[in-house]
Formats: C-alpha cells, sequence, structure tokens
C-alpha cells in the first residue's frame, strides 16, 4: 500500500515558520490514486471563524506542490514520489496571541485499494486440522488474508473463515480500513451471505460486511461464509482453491504537536 512520511522541522518556528518534506510510495502491486480532496492537512486548534491556524496561503502551496495543477495523481507500483518540500506559516494573529502553548497538525490522507488473493487449499473433513493453506498467503495489498480456515457447525454444517489484518505502514501513526465490497469463491461457488466476526471483549461479534472496520482497537477482522462440502468423501482429501477480492477505502493520519516558543523573533518571514 502507501507509505506516507512527513516530517516537520521546527527551527525557524520563531518566526513563525515551519519547514516540511513529504515522501510518498507506493509497495502494493495495485496503482493508488490519490485525490486532493483526500488529501487535507488540518489543525485541531481553529482561529475563531473556523478556519486553520496555519496561513491559508501557504497551504494553498502545500496542495500545489505535489498536485501541481491536477485533482489527483497516480502512484504507480514501487514508485515514489519523494522530495516535495516547501514551508508553512502559522498565522500572526494566532502566534502573537499566545492563548494556546500548542496545536496539533493532522495530515490525513485516504485511499481506494483492492486486495485480490488466490490459494490452494487441501480439505480432508476426517483430520482435526480440516483445511490446510498449501502455498503461503501473501499479497502485495495493506490488508491482508493471513489466515484461512474450515469450521464444523451444527447440523453437519460447515463455514469457511477468512481472517484479514492491516499489514499496511507501521508507525504511531493512526490507521483504519472501511470495507466496501467483498467477493470471496470457494471452489466453483461465488459465496453468499458472509458475516463479519470481530475479536472484543475477549469473545467473537457478528457485525454487518457494511459495518466491518479495521482499526487500533480492531486490528484484526474475519469475514465467514457457509459452504457446501456434502459431495466431499469423509475418508479422502481434496485439492481445491478460494479465490477472491477485498475492495477498502485505506485511511491513514499522521499526528504531531507543535509547541509555541517563548519568544517570538524580530525576524522578517518571507513568503
Amino acid at each position: 500500500g502507501l507509505k506516507v512520511t512527513f516530517e516537520v522541522d521546527e527551527k525557524w518556528i520563531s518566526v513563525r515558520q515551519l519547514e516540511y518534506k513529504l515522501t510518498l510510495k507506493n509497495s502494493g502491486v495495485e496503482p493508488v490514486v490519490l485525490k486532493k480532496e483526500n488529501f487535507l492537512l488540518k489543525t485541531d486548534v481553529k482561529m475563531q471563524d473556523g478556519s486553520s491556524v496555519i496561513e491559508q496561503a501557504s497551504l494553498d502551496n502545500f496542495y500545489k506542490t505535489l498536485f501541481k495543477d491536477s485533482d489527483s495523481i497516480t502512484i504507480g507500483h514501487d514508485y515514489e514520489i519523494s522530495g516535495v518540500t516547501g514551508s508553512l506559516y502559522i498565522k500572526d494573529e494566532f502566534f502573537k496571541k499566545r492563548t494556546q502553548e500548542k496545536f496539533q497538525y493532522v495530515l490525513s490522507t485516504k485511499y481506494d485499494y483492492k486486495t485480490t488473493f488466490s490459494n490452494n487449499v487441501e480439505i480432508d473433513l476426517k483430520s482435526s486440522e480440516l483445511l490446510k493453506i498449501l502455498d503461503t498467503p501473501s499479497q502485495a495489498a495493506p490488508v491482508q488474508v493471513k489466515k484461512i480456515e474450515l469450521k464444523r457447525l451444527p447440523d453437519e454444517q460447515y463455514a469457511i473463515y477468512y481472517y484479514l489484518k492491516d499489514m499496511g505502514q507501521v508507525s504511531d501513526n493512526q490507521r483504519s480500513v472501511k470495507f466496501k465490497n467483498i467477493q470471496i469463491n470457494f471452489r466453483t461457488t461465488e459465496l453468499t451471505g458472509c458475516k463479519g466476526l470481530v475479536f472484543k471483549d475477549s469473545v467473537y461479534k457478528e457485525v454487518g460486511i457494511e459495518s466491518l472496520v479495521i482499526n487500533t482497537d480492531t486490528p484484526e477482522v474475519i469475514i465467514a461464509c457457509k459452504v457446501d462440502v456434502s459431495d466431499i468423501e469423509k475418508t479422502s482429501k481434496m485439492i481445491t482453491t478460494t479465490f477472491g477480492s477485498f475492495e477498502y477505502s485505506y485511511n491513514i493520519d499522521i499526528v504531531k504537536s507543535i509547541t509555541l516558543p517563548a519568544k517570538i523573533s524580530e525576524q522578517v518571514v518571507w513568503q
């Protein structure tokens, strides 16, 4: 998926100036289309009119430096956009009033992505391990299928469980995944009527697929679907396949604090 690095240097903060360096890299197999409307730099503290404490002109330059005159950019597989640098200026009114000692900025990045998986599996209904994955479950995507299990249900019914985990950018950043569309095939059948499961408060709870979210509190979710294995002989093993895709929106929030200096320099700010 997309790795976002946003470094802010405060060495010129006494003259209201913050220097930034931005890097974007896509390590996933699918291209990332990043829309300008889904790439936002915000502050938790606001001016009286609700605007950011960062001057609008420097915010406009921040977006223009990355997007140029376009509303979106496409970042291909294993492609990196680096060397995006510039200055942000804190509003003079906020800076001089000193009603706040610090403020937080949030760089919020949201993009759509798709995980595609395909695995050969062995079914053995007489074994305690009903399903074995014959190849490594690995996908070049931030959300990955990390485990697949087949479980017995009452009345000789069975369900297949797909364990999905966020394997994206590892950092202190806040991340969340909202699923949009899920398509899974087991053998020759597209599975329907699937349920979302999350492990919370020491128990598994059912969640509607449309409400399924991966975040800090729920780093792993499960898609569970009933499957028909009535035609499989219980005295023999069978090798088959399961494959599918998961579409989702992936959100990364980089949150950091800026502490205002005790003294204000009289140096002129060049903009």
